[in-house]
């Protein structure tokens, strides 16, 4: 689902350095320039390009006032409503070409509903980016990506987040040689738990738990553990309240939310982390079969009987394989809880459970909360400084973000003084190439559900190699903008 899990693709540390404000925002939209000279004193956004998707980039970036390397991810909302007009205007022509008959008057209803249609459908898509936002700022665990800013224009969104360096799931499945061994996947699994006992108490359902959404901050083992990409997560109501949004990616979603007339609940994250247990103990995910959800169970149940059958399965330690069979329950009710998933004998048996808690205690001894003032979500134009003598174009731009000044010129094209600086002390450790030299499209921290699945990205020596394999998951609907948190 998503657009950047970039960062988590950069191994090795970067230089905090300040580049002039031109270098920084070439390759922005632009009117994104402007805006980025807005909250230039305190947040630079470099130029250094970390990935790119159907509604904007992502770039490094770091917080001027404590020096934190961060991922900007730079959401272009006049592509996303752009592209919802161009869906809608195609939609409307096929109805009038399959009903060229129609009425007169009828046709004038069906255009007004078509315009209300639109207005509506462009909400709900911005709805989408706000509901994560909101949900990410009442969150702080070690185990959850944390956002630092997000700052809102009627052009553009920019999320400023936690930078993780290295890899995602796959990417480390693979450097470890295509799957791990018990007590390797019980560390991961662990804090993956972790992290949904602080959702699921908060009453958060996170409705997309894959490989793709779990990034790695080391390759060292035992290293803290981070649940990314928060676009599909919803808050519910406690014992009440049943979701029925088709959400999510085909292979890790739990059956019952195929069958959406009798809803669903946090127990899906269960399922999916099942599945998740289960690539990294075999290597590849149990369900494969995109099919209704007529025929999924069926096709499910058998593909579990393989598993059962397999000789690499049955190589698998007792423990681990009864977790995974405790969570791949069909029927919700039977399916363990998280508590009760973390107390399974997994992870709790006398040989390892010493060990295991000493390992996260060591993993996430060098994470600190947050420490914010003020409101994490702000509007553009409340940082915009307006001199009394400012003139008409200059308040159109400090009204909506991005317009005009000086008779028409855009306000990135004025002159912006250079700065003398003194050159950065340190320089880059090591350089990676994303793609093939060129800007890759990724899997992203802060969602976007139009883009691809998580593509390969090239490594050097001393990085995760690609991917374990290319059929990754199908994310086969968009994060449902229609619930609110």
């Amino acid at each position: 689902m998503s657009f950047l899990s970039t960062p988590a693709h950069l191994v090795g540390t970067v230089s905090v350095w300040d580049a002039q404000l031109e270098m920084a925002i070439d390759s922005f939209p632009i009117y994104s320039n402007a805006e980025v000279y807005v909250f230039e004193d305190q947040f630079k956004v470099t130029s250094q390009k970390l990935g790119s998707g159907a509604y904007g980039q992502v770039h490094m970036a770091f917080n001027k006032g404590t020096g934190q390397q961060l991922a900007c991810k730079i959401v272009d909302l006049r592509a996303l409503k752009n592209k919802v007009i161009r869906e809608s205007e195609d939609q409307q022509s096929r109805h009038f070409k399959e009903n060229a008959f129609a009425r007169t008057g009828n046709r004038l209803l069906v255009i007004r509903a078509f315009k209300e249609a639109l207005q509506r459908k462009i909400q709900e898509k911005l709805d989408v980016y706000s509901r994560e936002a909101r949900i990410l700022e009442s969150l702080c665990h070690p185990n959850i990506i944390s956002i630092e800013k997000v700052i809102e224009s009627s052009n553009t969104i920019y999320l400023f987040q936690e930078l993780v360096t290295a890899g995602d799931l796959f990417s480390y499945i693979q450097y470890k040689g295509g799957k791990l061994d018990d007590i390797e996947a019980a560390v991961i699994v662990r804090q993956v738990l972790m992290a949904l006992d602080y959702l699921h108490q908060r009453e958060i359902v996170h409705r997309d738990l894959k490989p793709d959404n779990i990034l790695m901050t080391s390759l060292a083992d035992g290293c803290r553990v981070v649940l990314t990409d928060f676009g599909c997560a919803r808050l519910v109501r406690p014992t009440v309240e049943r979701m029925s949004t088709l959400i999510g990616t085909f292979d890790y979603s739990a059956p019952e939310m195929l069958k959406s007339k009798q809803g669903y609940t946090k127990a899906v994250d269960l399922w999916s982390l099942g599945c998740v247990a289960a690539v990294l103990l075999t290597g590849d995910t149990p369900f494969k079969n995109s099919l209704t959800a007529d025929s999924t169970d069926l096709s499910r149940e058998r593909d579990l009987e393989k598993l059962e059958a397999d000789m690499d399965w049955n190589k698998i330690g007792q423990r681990a394989r009864d977790f995974v069979r405790r969570l791949l329950v069909f029927d919700e009710a039977k399916r363990i809880d998280v508590k009760q998933a973390l107390n399974h004998n997994w992870f709790t048996n006398p040989a390892h459970r010493v060990e295991f808690e000493a390992l996260y205690r060591r993993a996430i001894r060098s994470w600190r909360p947050r420490s914010h003032k003020g409101s994490l979500i702000i509007k553009l134009g409340t940082l915009m400084k307006i001199p009394e003598q400012c003139s008409e174009p200059m308040q159109t731009l400090c009204s909506d973000g991005y317009s005009r000044v000086d008779s028409g010129q855009s306000y990135a094209a004025r002159e912006i003084p250079h700065q003398t600086r003194d050159s950065p002390t340190s320089s880059v450790s090591q350089e990676y190439e994303l793609g093939g030299g060129k800007s890759a499209s990724m899997s992203t921290t802060l969602s976007d559900p139009e883009l691809p699945p998580h593509c390969c990205v090239g490594y050097t020596d001393t990085s995760p190699p690609q991917h374990l394999h290319t059929n990754q998951g199908r994310d086969f609907l968009d994060p449902d903008p229609q619930e609110s948190i």
